[in-house]
């Protein structure tokens, strides 16, 4: 098994560099010198995470379905 190396992340807001173990990859941490929220490595997505979008949607009003079966657009009516 390797071990990972630890991970170095600045906070945005005041430029605070910090070290943080590798297992706090992916999360949001709090700079010790500002209490600003710093990003603590790269959270690497899988591509099923994102909902699909046709280009007709994408150029409307907003509104985009994401092909709800037909109990949950039931439900989701019901509560607007």
């Amino acid at each position: 098994m390797t071990e990972e190396s630890p991970i170095e992340a600045a906070c945005e807001n005041c430029n605070h560099t910090a070290t943080y173990d590798s297992s706090l990859k992916g999360t949001v941490q709090v700079c010790d010198k500002c209490g600003d929220f710093v990003d603590v490595g790269e959270v690497e997505w899988d591509e099923s995470d994102y909902a699909e979008i046709d280009e007709a949607e994408a150029a409307g009003d907003g509104d985009i379905d994401l092909d709800l079966d037909e109990s949950e657009a039931r439900d989701e009516d019901a509560q607007n």
